[in-house]
């Protein structure tokens, strides 16, 4: 009845879900005897595009499906009662595909923002303009055209090669893509979509993509992208760090005046208090609260970058003291102390772990550094809760 909308009874839903299974299992072993035929290139392209594919069709289809073979089996007839017996199987999958659709186009712009920082990476530094430009290859000069110009997709589609002079299209490019993407997507999943439930003092009491996007929850969408924005630039200082390039005053000034004024000008970005830890209140305006948090968050930043740069040499560079103090001014000093504890280990991960050593992964602080918040982000509220 769920799946189909007839009047038959419940008891001919075991069986349909069943069949559903056998369906998707025939499918599966039929996909892979063509896959035995394909090229190597059609069968990396498929594997690459099955990343995408796959948990669309999971959510979509088979977790529906599950659900109500499950249902039948333990008999809840509590839960049974709670379907709306207008809501059919098909609706419940539009309306999966809906919002699958919404995390795919935060994801995807995230992907596209990594597009965009590969080329902030390599053009800040050499003093280079980076927006008003059109996008060429490194080997032949030849502008890319825009089919070929979506993160992502294109890098797969050519097989990571030039479509005009068949120069090698470095990895960097879509790894980039997919760490931003990664950014954007779990940010989205455990912080925008659950009305920011990971973060202190926050207190939106709606979540889900329907309640907090469609019918916006403005304080949650700006905290998500002000993170992300963040997590965005950092990635970008590492990718300088990498290179072994400086930091440009002016980047620096433009990316440091950007996070200490969205905060000033839209209170919730930061809903974390001054005195959030302390066994006193701070008697001042909001306004200057903001203000002193802002500062102090980002002087503990430039402390701690000072302090673990007289211990190791590998600490001094200036990304890392630059993003280091950044995050300071982001998350506060309560967060940042929370943060390296979440370095420290990762660092010393990095340090005995014999493939990370031999990568040199140790020479990259920013990176390790940027590892450490986006493990920290969705504990953070935990971890506030025990401190408290």
């Amino acid at each position: 009845e769920y799946l189909f909308g007839n009047e038959a009874n419940r008891s001919s839903a075991f069986p349909t879900g069943l069949l559903f299974v056998c369906l998707a299992v025939a499918l599966l072993f039929e996909a892979g005897g063509l896959y035995e035929n394909f090229s190597t290139g059609s069968k990396n392209k498929l594997a690459a595009w099955s990343i995408f594919a796959v948990p669309a069709l999971v959510y979509i289809l088979a977790i529906p499906v599950f659900d109500l073979i499950w249902v039948s089996i333990e008999g809840d007839e509590r839960k049974l009662a709670l379907r709306d017996p207008e809501w059919k199987f098909w609706n419940e999958a539009v309306f999966r595909a809906c919002e699958f659709a919404i995390f795919g186009i935060f994801t995807y712009i995230g992907a596209c923002l990594g597009s965009f920082l590969n080329v902030v990476a390599y053009s800040v530094p050499r003093g280079e303009s980076f927006g008003f430009r059109d996008s060429k290859c490194q080997r032949c000069d030849a502008k890319i055209s825009r089919i070929d110009n979506l993160p992502i997709f294109s890098y797969l589609n050519l097989g990571a090669r030039c479509r005009n002079c068949a120069a090698n299209i470095p990895a960097r490019y879509l790894m980039v893509e997919l760490v931003v993407a990664t950014v954007f997507g779990s940010l989205f999943l455990y912080e925008l979509v659950t009305g920011c439930q990971n973060i202190p003092s926050m207190r939106i009491s709606h979540e889900g993509i329907l309640w907090v996007i469609l019918y916006p929850k403005w304080p949650a969408i700006a905290i998500y992208f002000y993170h992300a924005l963040f997590m965005s630039s950092v990635l970008v200082l590492a990718i300088i760090e990498w290179d072994r390039q400086p930091v440009s005053l002016v980047f620096a000034g433009l990316i440091a005046g950007v996070f200490f004024l969205a905060p000033v000008v839209y209170w919730p970005i930061q809903p974390v208090l001054l005195a959030e830890h302390l066994p006193f209140s701070i008697e001042y305006s909001p306004f200057i609260q903001q203000i002193l948090k802002l500062a102090i968050g980002g002087m503990a930043g430039a402390v701690f970058a000072f302090g673990l740069s007289t211990v190791d040499a590998t600490f001094r560079t200036a990304s890392f003291r630059f993003a280091l103090t950044l995050t300071g001014i982001v998350f506060g000093w309560q967060a940042l102390a929370q943060i390296m504890v979440f370095f420290i280990v990762a660092r010393l991960a990095v340090r005995y772990l014999p493939k990370l050593r031999d990568a040199g992964a140790r020479q990259f602080p920013t990176s390790i550094l940027l590892a450490a918040i986006m493990l920290h982000q969705p504990f953070w509220k935990t971890i506030a809760d025990y401190w408290n």
